[in-house]
């Protein structure tokens, strides 16, 4: 080795030492294969030069890092005579190249830990979120559950109590004595009255169209239940597409519409509102609008606004664990718009309910009125319901009482065994509904006469009765001449003078015509 100054300075020898040492000597141990592998490369004639990175070790241990340009000198014949290698020096370059490498590796390394905290922290919150909705649907459902406990108790205890109390009261309007039928007039009149009462109180506590046909229908008898009650005209539209897919969500949302429309009533000074139900893409939209005082919607917004039960605030809140979310846009003297939307699962579409067909007209024979006895099956759940009501019609003598049912199984099984001329079917009954037994026995016995009887007024109910196969439907609390009109006209096979048939359901305080 024949080193100048410049290479002695670096490596921190004399010219006389580093004579005596090779070139492996001071060549670090990792790059003493590196080196050689080029240099067989150049005497090997594969190559004129050559340039790579290599570590020399300082004569006090250090490493320097350089950059080597090679080449081999030759004589006339092609012969080697000596190498030639030019060292610089790069360490200072490396080193801080190093620096970067080694900090470029820390920061990922901390990227990776912090990015792992984040989806645990994300993977936490999201089964947080998710036992947070559990706990709001819960919640909505739970309040539901007791409103329906509460309207079950008025209509399976309470109202069926008043209706066999009033059948049995009728049978006493006949009585001689004018004291006495007024008395008992009189007592009819306060019954009716508290069915009535009774009646509204289920529809606030818990509308059966909401359990039976779902949102839309249920929103539609709201808009006719704030006219009637409230005086409030509601415009009601839908272009919907999709439904909420839970009950829950359901639920919620009709609360939350009935909410909207309540503080209408209360604070709105109007007589006309608007609630528009769309979809846009997994979303439903209701838009709850008025044009009456307003008020400073920044107060809610902040928080400030504070009301009883599910109001604008809870509304808000229950909305957002669910995705959804509650805008509200008003201003003192610039009415109001609510804006609820939530995300829901598309309906299938061209989907239609299962539907019977309508009823089949069937022909009718003239029969001697005075010669033969329209035969009933009582069908109802309710034994008191059933007693009176047998009462009642056993009174009549153009009516026969052949059977008793308590369930939609054993109407159907009955209707088979006795082929009665009418059945007098109650709608709402655990197990098989009467929707569905009226449907059963219409398609085996098109030739006996269903009319639907409920303590609800419901149109929708009526349908799905009239799309089963009855041929009419009356409230329960419909007066004692209205039933037996009806029975009568339906016996007869004769238009009934007063009753639904697809047109208007008998109530409480309906007066024949």
């Amino acid at each position: 080795m024949q080193p100048n100054q410049a290479l002695c300075d670096m490596l921190g020898y004399t010219a006389q030492e580093l004579q005596q040492l090779t070139w492996k000597a001071v060549t670090h141990p990792e790059d003493v294969e590196l080196t050689e592998r080029e240099i067989k490369a150049l005497y090997s004639g594969a190559q004129d030069s050559a340039r790579f990175t290599k570590r020399f070790l300082h004569k006090n241990g250090a490493v320097v890092w350089t950059d080597i340009y090679s080449t081999l000198r030759r004589d006339a014949t092609g012969q080697p005579l000596y190498l030639m290698t030019n060292a610089l020096d790069i360490t200072e370059r490396k080193l801080a190249a190093l620096t970067i490498q080694q900090a470029n590796a820390e920061l990922e390394r901390r990227v990776a830990e912090r990015t792992a905290e984040l989806q645990d922290a994300n993977a936490d919150l999201a089964a947080r979120t998710t036992q947070l909705q559990g706990m709001a649907s819960a919640l909505t459902l739970a309040e539901h559950r007791e409103r329906q406990r509460v309207s079950g108790v008025l209509h399976d205890s309470l109202q069926q109590l008043l209706i066999a109390a009033r059948c049995r009261l009728e049978t006493l309007l006949d009585d001689p004595n004018t004291a006495k039928r007024q008395t008992v007039a009189a007592i009819e009149d306060l019954i009716t009255q508290s069915i009535s009462c009774s009646r509204t109180l289920i529809g606030e506590l818990s509308p059966p169209v909401l359990k039976e046909r779902g949102l839309l229908p249920a929103m539609e008898w709201l808009a006719g239940w704030m006219k009637d009650k409230f005086g409030l005209t509601v415009n009601y539209s839908t272009d919907a597409t999709a439904l909420p897919n839970t009950e829950s969500l359901t639920i919620l949302l009709f609360q939350s519409v009935r909410e909207l429309l309540l503080n209408i009533v209360k604070h709105a000074q109007v007589k006309t509102a608007s609630v528009e139900v769309r979809s846009q893409d997994d979303r439903l939209i209701i838009q709850i609008s008025d044009q009456g005082l307003g008020f400073d919607a920044t107060r809610m917004q902040r928080g400030k606004e504070r009301g009883t039960g599910l109001g604008l605030p809870s509304i808000r809140e229950r909305l957002e664990i669910l995705g959804g979310e509650l805008k509200v846009k008003s201003a003192p003297g610039q009415g109001c718009r609510c804006t609820l939307t939530v995300p829901v699962l598309p309906a299938d579409a061209g989907k239609k309910p299962d539907s019977a067909p309508a009823p089949k007209a069937h022909a009718t024979a003239k029969v001697a009125r005075a010669v033969r006895k329209a035969r009933l099956l009582l069908v109802d759940d309710h034994a008191v319901v059933r007693e009176s009501f047998a009462q009642l019609f056993n009174n009549e003598k153009d009516m026969e009482i052949v059977g008793l049912a308590s369930s939609g199984e054993e109407a159907v099984a009955k209707a088979r065994l006795l082929k009665p001329d009418i059945v007098m079917m109650d709608v709402s009954m655990k197990g098989m509904g009467g929707v569905e037994a009226t449907k059963r026995i219409h398609a085996e016995l098109p030739q006996v006469r269903v009319i639907g009887l409920s303590m609800f007024e419901e149109s929708g109910i009526a349908e799905s009765m009239r799309l089963a196969g009855a041929v009419d439907y009356l409230t329960k609390s419909s007066p004692a001449k209205v039933l037996l009109a009806t029975i009568r006209a339906v016996a007869r096979a004769a238009p009934v003078p007063t009753g639904l048939s697809g047109r208007r359901v008998h109530s409480a305080g309906t007066k024949p015509s």
